[in-house]
């Protein structure tokens, strides 16, 4: 699949990147290198990808590992509507909030003025006010890749449209997607909700 291939260089460098950072009883941190195949992997790539998916919303907040997502993403980059700024949290954390400028126009914004994160033609989430993305560098060996979008507007409707048909439209609406530990298999495996 076309849309796949942007992620490829990155599968095969992520064994070499993702260190895990747990913190001792001292307070120490304490490095493991965690492995994930690319054929692991897959699933969780696949989700931002491979099926178009808008969430709008008045604001939005997204956390991520930097790994797998930090060089995928695309921004809104119309400055003359949309104010970001950058900083970054004690932890290593990289805060990017991106809010819509005030303007006399109440409804009907042209989509590609909002704020606005991307994953190529896949996964997409628009704010008519602020999206605030959480970029998160320390990795949890239990969920060393995920990625949690969430949507909340006053007095009206989150929505959810996936393959240009609404699927979900209430206060509140969730997208997640994980690479977790399964005992089981002894391996990670991808799992996604959307609520």
């Amino acid at each position: 699949m076309i849309r796949f291939r942007f992620f490829l260089p990155l599968l095969a460098l992520f064994a070499v990147a993702c260190e895990s950072t747990p913190e001792g009883e001292d307070g120490k941190v304490e490095g493991a290198q965690i492995t994930i195949p690319p054929d692991d992997l897959e699933p969780a790539v696949q989700f931002v990808s491979r099926t178009k998916r808008i969430l709008w919303a008045e604001f939005i907040r997204v956390e991520m590992s930097a790994q797998l997502y930090e060089s995928q993403i695309g921004l809104s980059r119309d400055l003359e509507h949309i104010e970001r700024t950058n900083s970054t949290l004690e932890d290593g954390t990289v805060v990017v909030v991106l809010k819509r400028r005030q303007s006399d126009q109440k409804e009907n914004f042209d989509p590609d003025r909002l704020p606005r994160l991307y994953f190529g033609t896949g996964l997409e989430a628009r704010a008519g006010e602020e999206l605030r993305i959480y970029i998160r560098r320390r990795v949890d060996k239990d969920r060393p890749i995920f990625l949690k979008i969430t949507g909340v507007s006053r007095g009206s409707n989150a929505t959810l449209w996936v393959g240009g048909r609404e699927e979900k439209k209430k206060p509140r609406v969730t997208i997640e997607s994980s690479m977790l530990w399964s005992e089981t298999f002894e391996r990670y495996k991808h799992k996604s909700a959307i609520y």
